[in-house]
């Protein structure tokens, strides 16, 4: 038989692969990540970031990566693990209806550059530099629709081990990826409402109904005397409703008045005896210490409160000329018109 014709029992074609896989090992990501919306305010894993409703419709909210944050021993030795990529969700607390926002982000930024010129494999042989300032990495999806004015939105950040992640872990390592949710990001985002003041401020304004129980009123008004002998110092003052505006010092970060005794300033009037639903105006302004009956930062916030106030009884002739000492326990009743 001629060699010329013999069948080769073995046929090998080689491939040569246009560039190197490379393989990564899940980076501890949750204590250098934070959420950013202004250049004053952040929050970290854990933490509550108040936001106005504006910069949170037009996307000014970014995630940042800060690998100063990162454990020195992974910092010392970040070559090895290698690029990540983040996977980024944002949902509406209380709103099942609603889709997520969602995206992944790969994190490189803040590495040392690869030149063009070098081979893919630079990651590798070049020591990756980290950033000394913190990167944005993306800027934060939203749910689909309108941003809630009074909504709050839980931000989770992890690593992206799906099959559409851009990073392949080392064999050996599936186990790591696949327990990434241990080390996930979590935040809480507050809107602050369409009648919130800056955050700076520290400060919330809204109306109440003050229903005032019980008071003594300095001197007493004629318009209350029911007979001569009715003493002109001192009177029991009616059982009144009415409308006020008040201020309050406020968290933006917990929605809650901190200070003791939840002081707060109002101005307004008292307009109806409870009694004989009578019309009786007078103007109030004063401080009163609350206790919260329906702790809520909605409007639906109503607190016991014991008050101060000047007060001009409309009813007197020359009102504005003779202002009285007024001291009330009673309620306010709603928080109309509240920021969160």
């Amino acid at each position: 038989m001629s060699s010329a014709n013999a069948t080769p029992l073995l046929e090998i074609y080689p491939t040569i692969a246009a560039r190197a896989q490379i393989e990564s090992i899940p980076l501890p990501i949750s204590g250098a990540i934070s959420i950013r919306c202004d250049q004053k305010r952040s929050a970290r894993n854990g933490g509550t970031l108040p936001v106005a409703e504006d910069n949170l419709a037009v996307g000014a909210c970014s995630v940042q990566f800060d690998y100063q944050r990162l454990p020195s021993d992974v910092r010392q030795n970040l070559s090895d693990y290698g690029p990540q990529d983040l996977l980024i969700s944002v949902h509406k607390t209380g709103d099942e209806n609603t889709n997520d926002g969602s995206r992944s982000a790969p994190l490189t930024a803040g590495y040392q550059p690869v030149e063009p010129s070098k081979p893919t494999l630079s990651w590798i042989t070049e020591e990756p530099v980290p950033s000394k300032e913190p990167v944005i990495v993306a800027s934060l999806p939203l749910p689909k629709g309108n941003v809630d004015p009074d909504g709050v939105y839980q931000v989770r950040i992890v690593l992206n081990t799906g099959a559409n992640s851009t990073v392949v872990y080392r064999p050996g390592r599936a186990a790591a990826a696949s327990s990434a949710d241990e080390d996930a990001f979590s935040a809480t985002i507050r809107v602050t409402g369409e009648y919130a003041l800056p955050i700076a401020s520290h400060t919330r304004i809204f109306a109440t109904i003050p229903v005032n129980a019980f008071g003594v009123r300095f001197p007493a008004s004629p318009a209350d005397l029911q007979s001569s002998g009715d003493s002109r110092v001192y009177q029991s003052a009616q059982i009144k409703a009415g409308v006020m505006l008040a201020a309050e010092p406020w968290n933006y970060f917990t929605a809650r008045n901190d200070w003791p005794l939840k002081p707060r300033v109002l101005v307004g009037m008292n307009l109806v005896n409870l009694v004989n639903a009578a019309f009786t105006p007078s103007l109030l302004a004063g401080v009163a210490g609350t206790f919260p009956l329906v702790d809520s930062s909605s409007q639906i916030g109503t607190s016991v409160a014991m008050g101060l106030f000047w007060e001009v009884d409309l009813r007197e002739d020359h009102a504005f000329d003779n202002g009285h000492i007024l001291f009330t326990v009673g309620f306010n009743i709603l928080s109309l018109g509240t920021p969160k």
